[in-house]
Formats: structure tokens, sequence, C-alpha cells
């Protein structure tokens, strides 16, 4: 049987295939190498056969070349390219019409399933600039003393220490971690409370919020365009991302 692997780049179009390898279910040569070397006794034996031509020449580039069952099996896998091509054959098939025009109606359907991403994106955009703030920021809050000076003035109002006990940077450390503790410490306990709550949502097959919105963009296509197969539009909403593109 022909093994495909394959990049999950998506592919918009009939672009060419980002395919890395396509390897024979043959038995690894001894030398533990993918590339057969001359020493082998396999190669001596002709038990190793290389490709032809006319093999090299007729290997898919393209997701649009490949056939039904390798677009099946790689769109299980969740590869976005094959996901979409076996979208355009539904379509296809459906409207009776050729490969060019189905792949305007899939761009369509890219782009209505994109509608209302914004909103659906923002918890995770602020997450994004939550964290690289207060992770970037945490580190002067820390060391520096005279942003430790004008913090503790205005929230903490702790003791303030000897000149001679703050010299170094890691003794300013010393003084604000009485006050930043606390807050790490809780912030960390926080996200190590919500990883694990999140850990057994999965377990219970409770939808967490990705997979909640992706539900919802999911029947919003299906919906929109419910002359097509249910299950393939579903599949290929989900593929989508939110950002990149």
């Amino acid at each position: 049987m022909l093994r495909v692997a394959v990049s999950r780049a998506p592919l918009r179009t009939c672009r060419l295939l980002p395919v890395r390898c396509f390897a024979f279910s043959s038995p690894m040569p001894k030398s533990g190498s993918p590339l057969p070397s001359p020493t082998d006794p396999e190669v001596h034996r002709g038990e190793i056969r290389k490709p032809s031509v006319e093999e090299a020449k007729a290997m898919p580039r393209y997701f649009c070349e490949m056939s039904n069952h390798q677009l099946l099996i790689l769109a299980a896998d969740g590869t976005e390219g094959a996901v979409r091509e076996r979208m355009v054959r539904d379509v296809m098939a459906t409207d009776d019409i050729e490969w060019d025009q189905a792949n305007l109606v899939v761009d369509e359907m890219a782009e209505f399933n994109k509608s209302g991403d914004i909103l659906m994106r923002l918890p995770y955009q602020v997450g994004i600039a939550t964290a690289v703030t207060t992770g970037i920021g945490s580190v002067p809050m820390v060391f520096d003393l005279n942003l430790a000076m004008w913090f503790n003035e205005r929230y903490v109002t702790a003791e303030i220490p000897q000149p001679d006990d703050v010299n170094t940077w890691l003794e300013v450390g010393a003084w604000t971690w009485n006050w930043m503790e606390p807050v790490l410490g809780t912030a960390s306990f926080t996200l190590l409370a919500f990883q694990f709550s999140r850990a057994l949502m999965v377990h219970c097959r409770i939808k967490p919020y990705n997979d909640w919105i992706l539900s919802i963009r999911a029947n919003r296509l299906e919906k929109k365009y419910d002359h097509y197969t249910g299950m393939l539009v579903r599949q290929f909403s989900k593929a989508q991302p939110f950002m990149g593109r």
C-alpha cells in the first residue's frame, strides 16, 4: 500500500502539494538510512525497487491530482488541503460543474465561514497580549530598583530596605519578592487549575471554548450550504484556522 506523508499547510487552490515523501511499506534497509546504500545486501539481491521515470512523472504534486481514496485518508487525518479538495469535489458532484467553478464556490464558502471570526478570536488575542505583557513586565517588576520603589510607594507601602541591602539586582529581587510572590504564585496556581479543568472536560467529552466555537461556525456554514454533504461542509469549516488567512 502506498503511504503518503504531507504537511498540514493549507492550500486555497490547486497549488503545489507539500509532499515530504512517498515511501513504500517495505522494511527499512539494514543501514538504518531511508535511502539504499550500495553496500546493503538487499541492493545486490534486487529486493529494493527504485521508481522509474514514468512513476516519478505520475506522482501527484497537487491535491487536485490525487485520487478520492488518497484524499479520504488525508482528510481523515485533518490535512486542510485535502479537506478543501474533497469539498470542491462534493460541489462538483452536487452542482454538476467543473473544478474551476467549484473552486470558486468553495472560496465563497471559506469567506462566509470566516465572517465573525474577529469576535471569536478576541479571547485568544487578549490572552496572548496579557501573557506577553505580564511575562515580560514581571522581570523589571522584580529586579529593577527604580520601578520597585515606584510600585511600592503607590500600591504596596512596604518598609524600604537600607541602601546597603539593595546594592545588586538579586538583593532587589529578594525585597520585591515579598509582594511579588503571592501575585505570581496565585496566577500560576490559577492557570494550573484551569489547565486541569480543561483536561477533565476533554475526558468527559465536554467541549472547551475552542471546540465550542468551531461547532458554532460549522453549524452556521452547514445551514447556509445545506444542499451539499453536511459532514464535508462541517469538516471544511473546522479545518479553517481563525487567524493567518
